[in-house]
């Protein structure tokens, strides 16, 4: 009997615990459970005999077994790669589709050469626009192309973005609506100079008619652009009235709206409106060099996800490499009284903490690469916006998601695969 109890001792020693419920390291235990070599562990501790090393152990510079959990390298370098990639593609195709939108300035724009009115049946469905170019169009002297809006119903239908400017649309809407002085008021865009802001008095002449204006500010980006290299005057088209009538100026009338409706071409035939073209912002994209961008960045795309899928594998062979060990240690730890509870939730700490520690290094090292890099992945700088920052925050939740399922589902293999093992192969073949 005392005998007996010695050897349990002894057996209780030569186990070290991964997660710190052994005693001390001997040895002994030391060669019996490694990582990279358990089944070339100590084969004779028997009481009383001295304890003999693995081979590995006795080479020159040979390290000491690791017990702690792995470094997350394996996760944590495609991790950020991923994350990156699904940012760095937001913000791209989101500039995109920016630039496309800002040329057609609405979801669904009809083309006419025939006078378009703003009537109740057209305010429902959609707003009036006037544009007007040409060599007889200019701001200061300076050639210009002119938008004429309807305020009222202009904020509706226009597509904007917060970054244009540093208000709403329909703030600048109700703007140019104001009648308090003399000046009309405008909203002036400047190509290639974004940041220069214009507040004085300026001299808008379309033909043989001059109209005083005042700028009430300037935007980066405003729907309708069209004209890159020349300035944007958006005007209340009310002023518009005796402009449109002269022969200087090249004249386009457009019907901006949601969407190609009945409602739309009813309201449109209502007036004997002809459509000359459409335009819309998907338009704009296939017919435009835009289309291969976002083939590329859809590659980029499908990327992540593979880099995502091999960070999945790869701590699941990572799992399987330890299996051997991880095994031996259940079963003699068993042995000793260990709950499955406790070493499913050991296992479940283990595996989680190292996926969560590669997410968070992977969002926070996409996030200062992406804020450095997306400033200069304008691919068409003439056109505005400029790049539009987008960040991926259902993409990173359900990265989160998966990370937590994956780690979740490999550490209950393991456990399961553990329990299901026979104690007494495991002891057979360690003995």
């Amino acid at each position: 009997m005392r005998q007996h109890r010695h050897q349990r001792q002894h057996v209780g020693q030569r186990v070290r615990l991964t997660y710190g419920l052994a005693p001390g390291p001997s040895a002994c235990n030391e060669a019996a459970i490694d990582n990279n070599s358990a089944a070339r562990g100590t084969r004779n501790c028997a009481p009383g005999a001295p304890a003999v090393a693995s081979p590995h152990s006795s080479r020159p510079g040979a390290s000491r077994p690791r017990w702690s959990s792995p470094p997350p390298s394996s996760a944590s370098w495609r991790c950020p790669s991923a994350c990156s990639f699904t940012a760095v593609t937001g913000t791209t195709q989101k500039t995109v589709a920016a630039k496309s939108a800002v040329y057609s300035g609405a979801r669904h724009v009809v083309v006419s050469v025939d006078p378009i009115r703003s009537r109740p049946q057209t305010r429902r469905v959609g707003t009036v626009v006037t544009r007007l170019t040409g060599l007889g169009v200019t701001l200061n002297g300076q050639p210009a192309e002119v938008l004429g809006v309807d305020p009222a119903t202009f904020a509706r239908f226009a597509i904007w973005h917060r970054q244009y400017a540093g208000q709403s649309i329909a703030n600048i809407a109700r703007g140019l609506a104001a009648r308090d002085g003399s000046a009309t008021p405008v909203v002036i865009w400047h190509p290639r100079n974004a940041a220069r802001t214009n507040t004085t008095a300026a001299l808008l002449r379309i033909g043989a008619v001059s109209i005083p204006t005042v700028s009430t500010g300037t935007v980066t980006s405003f729907p309708g652009i069209q004209d890159v290299y020349d300035d944007l005057v958006v005007i209340d088209e009310d002023h518009l009235r005796a402009a449109i009538a002269d022969p200087a100026a090249q004249r386009q009338f457009e019907f901006w709206a949601d969407a190609d409706s009945p409602a739309v071409r009813a309201a449109l035939a209502a007036q004997g409106v002809r459509q000359l073209i459409s335009i819309s912002p998907k338009q704009v994209v296939d017919l435009t060099n835009y289309v291969a961008v976002t083939w590329t960045f859809g590659y980029l795309e499908s990327l992540a996800v593979l880099i995502a899928a091999v960070a999945a594998g790869g701590l699941l062979l990572y799992v399987a490499t330890r299996q051997r060990a991880q095994v031996i240690s259940y079963v003699l730890t068993r042995r000793m009284g260990l709950r499955r509870a406790a070493h499913g939730a050991s296992l479940a700490i283990e595996q989680l903490a190292l996926v969560i520690t590669a997410l968070l290094l992977g969002i926070g090292l996409s996030a200062v690469t992406v804020e450095l890099v997306y400033r200069r992945l304008d691919l068409d700088p003439v056109h505005p916006p400029p790049p539009l920052l987008s960040v991926p925050v259902s993409q990173a939740a359900g990265a989160a998601v998966v990370a937590v399922v994956v780690g979740a589902v490999a550490a209950g293999l393991a456990h399961l695969a553990s329990d299901r093992t026979q104690p007494s192969e495991v002891l057979r073949a360690e003995v």
